[in-house]
């Protein structure tokens, strides 16, 4: 079973090694400025080796959150490198203002079926990128991409330069572990994090007014699901949940969906 903690086992391993090896008297400030020209030197050698870097991403708005922390481990090891994000039109704006991705570049409808996956993989070949991440199960548009990233299922695995392995344990982990899993099976320090969309000022103002009022802690529920009811949990186990939210914490609960899906909503009320 794959756990994750604050660190992972490098680090670990990296921060005793550091401890033990810690000099026993302050450097001398020849010392010092020798190690500060050694830091430049090494800061400028790692962006003439900087590389473009793409991230196949997920469909769905909420498979898009899970990978999130995922997004800020590729950043945190490549920060000198260009990182696109190419995923459908309706994930967008859930990495609009993401500071780790340089640019979302749209997977549009037009590269649907043969044809028009030759024209997504002509794009991206435009793109001169050097490596792919694909953390959707799909390969097409990636494949003339030197350096392919991605797990090994669905038949996939000999199109990928580095196919990371499928195990039981793997398809039972959480979504957000389960794409963490991914980048610390190319070898990235792949630690635990928390989801969050960055927000403007404005947006965050508006948010605390429309919240306020509400009793502490506010859960927000979103029982919706774009396939209808086979992903869908029952709306009666939304209802309990709501319920005991309410009367054992105290708190408030906020539904959330399009406007399509308010029926589903009222019978959660």
């Amino acid at each position: 079973m794959f756990i994750f903690t604050g660190k992972t086992l490098q680090e670990a391993d990296w921060n005793t090694e550091m401890r033990q090896n810690k000099p026993s008297r302050k450097l001398s400030g020849r010392h010092r400025e020798k190690t500060r020209y050694f830091r430049e030197l090494f800061r400028k050698l790692k962006m003439n080796d900087r590389k473009k870097i793409l991230v196949r991403g997920v469909n769905w708005i909420g498979d898009a959150v899970m990978t999130l922390p995922s997004v800020r481990v590729l950043r945190a090891e490549y920060r000198d490198s260009e990182i696109h994000l190419m995923g459908k039109r309706w994930v967008a704006p859930v990495f609009g203002r993401d500071p780790n991705i340089d640019r979302f570049v749209e997977y549009k409808t037009e590269y649907s079926g043969v044809i028009g996956k030759l024209s997504a993989s002509g794009d991206l070949r435009k793109g001169r990128y050097d490596s792919a991440f694909l953390f959707q199960n799909a390969f097409d548009a990636a494949i003339l991409i030197p350096e392919r990233i991605g797990y090994n299922r669905d038949g996939r695995g000999f199109l990928l330069s580095r196919p990371i392995p499928v195990t039981a344990e793997t398809k039972r982990l959480h979504h957000v572990l389960y794409y963490l899993n991914l980048l610390r099976g190319a070898g990235l320090k792949a630690v635990y994090r928390l989801p969050w969309i960055y927000l403007e000022t404005h947006e965050r103002i508006k948010a605390a007014e429309v919240l306020e009022g509400l009793c502490r802690p506010v859960v927000v529920l979103n029982p919706g699901a774009t396939y209808g009811s086979a992903k869908r949990w029952p709306e009666e186990s939304y209802a309990g949940l709501s319920g005991m939210i309410i009367r054992r914490l105290g708190g408030s609960v906020v539904l959330t969906g399009s406007e399509a899906e308010r029926g589903i909503a009222d019978k959660i009320r």
